[in-house]
């Protein structure tokens, strides 16, 4: 199991055409054929049912669905966060002073910084 075959279950439950998920995930539709049958071996019960030409999501799919939204949300935040230490919204700072700058200056300086970010 990868977080690619988890997105898909994610988005079979929400667009129910297989060639819709593949055009968001920028794949073919016979790849997204070939993971929804990997992750049914994997896991060993079948996930998806096809009626009318649309996938629903059987009980384990559901169940694993509910996960699979629950590691999305997780994914998301963990680039989010990442993200912000890129583009240096995040971090520590160390100063070193003597003691009169660190008395007389650095606070001004500091409240500054503060404030600007």
């Amino acid at each position: 199991m990868n977080l690619l075959k988890l997105e898909i279950v994610v988005l079979i439950k929400k667009y129910k055409k297989l060639t819709i998920v593949a055009e968001k995930l920028g794949v073919k539709q016979p790849t997204i054929t070939f993971h929804i049958k990997s992750l049914e071996e994997e896991l060993g019960v079948p996930l998806f049912e096809l009626r009318s030409g649309r996938y629903f999501l059987t009980e384990a799919g559901e169940a694993l669905h509910h996960y699979a939204c629950k590691i999305d949300a997780l994914m998301k935040e963990a680039r989010r966060v990442t993200q912000e230490f890129k583009d240096f919204n995040k971090g520590a700072i160390t100063i070193g002073a003597s003691y009169v700058p660190a008395t007389y200056l650095l606070p001004e300086v500091v409240h500054q910084f503060q404030c600007e970010f």
